[in-house]
């Protein structure tokens, strides 16, 4: 948010254009008591450099703040993993489901990968905080499946585990 003042009579108009350091995050007009609010869901992870400038305006000169260091964490990530049906007759095909829950944004257009005893099962892409899998590749008994999140520069590496009994 950016308050622009002024030390005349006529109120600012016009825009403030909002950076992280010499990336453009925005502009955004002035409201009538001279407000600007840019809201902002992707800063990168680490200290980020943030500052407003004011555009100007007929009465109003152009001014830049002060930078002000934002700092932003990577976001912890958890996932669970559920199976259905379960159990199921040998052949059947069971969808596995891994819901992902963050303390920031969810990792929407990551790849999850699916396994058993070691074997990789089949990889799917997270949409809308879950992944979902399918297959019939599960052997008769007790089948311990994980699902694994490898993480990046934004979000932290999740792991879960589901027992899927085939009959």
């Amino acid at each position: 948010t950016a308050q622009v003042t002024t030390t005349g009579s006529t109120a600012p108009t016009g825009t403030v254009t909002f950076k992280n350091g010499t990336t453009g995050l925005g502009t955004v007009s002035v409201n009538a008591s001279g407000v600007a609010t840019l809201t902002e869901t992707n800063l990168p992870v680490g200290s980020d450099s943030l500052t407003a400038r004011y555009n100007g305006d007929a009465l109003n000169g152009i001014s830049t703040s002060a930078a002000v260091t934002q700092v932003v964490n990577q976001a912890t990530i958890t996932m669970s993993l559920t199976s259905a049906p379960n159990p199921s007759p040998s052949g059947t095909s069971v969808k596995f489901t891994a819901t992902f829950t963050s303390t920031g944004g969810l990792p929407n257009g990551q790849t999850v990968t699916f396994g058993y005893n070691g074997t990789t099962l089949g990889t799917e892409t997270i949409a809308g905080g879950e992944a979902v899998f399918s297959t019939t590749a599960l052997p008769a008994g007790s089948d311990q499946v994980t699902a694994t999140f490898g993480g990046n520069t934004d979000y932290s590496s999740a792991n879960a585990l589901n027992t899927q009994t085939v009959n």
